[in-house]
């Protein structure tokens, strides 16, 4: 008898075109969700735009959702997100004209990490070399106070999005953003990192801050962003 495979512990709903949809989120990557083909979630609708939306489980087993610098915004419980927010079992968000509900079990998620209780399993670690980035905006509180909740989800929407193509292009293995910080990993093979990779981190940073300093004049800010370095 084939066994069921197990539900996944974390999912949206809603209505498209007519039909009640269900999309399942990765517990071990992002989604994405936008009008482009590329996307996780595809909403076909020009209300959305092609990147519009990123959702990503984090280490404390949490779901976080951030907006990508999408043209109408994302809301969650009707109002619009600024940076990256915690999801809870139940939260409505609105992308474009389509609304989708949050829907979590943690319980569900380590039922399925037990369920193969019996089996053996093989496990190997191999010690590897990181460097580890993270960069978070200088003042953000004052920044959060001083615009509106739609210009400040416009602002670190871009900023994300675009600090994480960067870093992606610079040979970052990942990247996550949390609240006003971005994070990048670097993985090295040897036992320190060579010429290369050094200059693709160095040169991934200048990025990143070409890009926080560019949005100023883009976005019509009064003054300019600037980093504090981890």
């Amino acid at each position: 008898m084939r066994r069921a495979a197990p539900l996944a512990p974390a999912y949206l709903e809603g209505e498209i075109n007519g039909e009640t949809c269900r999309f399942d989120l990765p517990a071990d990557s992002a989604a994405t969700v936008g009008r482009s083909d590329t996307v996780t979630i595809s909403l076909n609708d020009e209300s959305v735009s092609r990147h519009h939306a990123l959702l990503q489980c984090a280490e404390d087993l949490q779901f976080y959702i951030a907006d990508l610098g999408s043209s109408n915004g994302t809301q969650l419980n009707e109002k619009p997100i600024a940076s990256p927010v915690i999801l809870r079992h139940g939260d409505r968000i609105s992308i474009g004209i389509f609304a989708l509900r949050f829907f979590y079990d943690p319980a569900a998620r380590n039922s399925n990490a037990t369920s193969g209780i019996g089996k053996r399993t093989t496990r190997s670690f191999i010690p590897r070399l990181i460097t580890v980035m993270v960069a978070a905006i200088r003042g953000f509180t004052t920044l959060a106070l001083r615009v509106e909740p739609g210009v400040l989800s416009i602002i670190m929407g871009a900023l994300f999005q675009q600090s994480g193509k960067a870093l992606q292009k610079r040979g970052a293995w990942g990247q996550k953003y949390i609240g006003d910080a971005v994070m990048a990993i670097w993985l090295h093979p040897g036992l320190a990192p060579e010429a290369a990779e050094l200059r693709n981190m160095f040169d991934g940073l200048s990025e990143v801050v070409a890009i926080a300093a560019g949005l100023q004049s883009t976005l019509h800010l009064d003054e300019p962003f600037s980093w504090v370095w981890a």
